[in-house]
């Protein structure tokens, strides 16, 4: 792992997260504009109070007709999952832990997503210059 993989790995979770939360924010503003066009109060689907089968034919004109933010969102979250992850397993690389400890944190960072979201807050404060250019 080199100083410039971990900045790569950072713009690009930087970027991700970007991209999903201004997707989210689109399929938001889609969904909002999609109760008002149905004549609903609310903001959301979930807080319309309709029986079972309304709801549910509802919900597919919905996903119907916002289908493509939907799957603009789909796909911010699967790139930013990647991107999380490999931001977070470079992090994890570079702690100053004994082999054996540092397997036992690696593996917590994979399967704990509280240490996850840890480790990738700590990396995006940390200043690259305090890793060596290669390892």
């Amino acid at each position: 792992m080199t100083r410039r993989e971990f900045l790569n790995a950072r713009n690009a979770y930087l970027i991700a997260k970007a991209a999903l939360d201004t997707a989210k924010e689109d399929e938001q503003r889609a969904e909002r504009e999609f109760m008002a066009r149905k004549g609903y109060e609310g903001e959301y689907i979930w807080t319309v109070d309709l029986d079972e089968t309304a709801f549910d034919a509802l919900l597919e004109d919905y996903e119907r007709e916002c289908a493509a933010e939907l799957a603009a969102v789909t796909a911010a979250e699967k790139l930013y999952n990647t991107t999380a992850a490999r931001l977070a397993d470079i992090a994890a690389s570079v702690a100053p832990l004994p082999a054996a400890e540092l397997a036992e944190f690696k593996h917590s960072v994979h399967t704990n997503a509280a240490t996850r979201e840890k480790v990738i807050e700590i990396a995006l404060k940390l200043d690259a210059r305090t890793i060596p250019a290669k390892m």
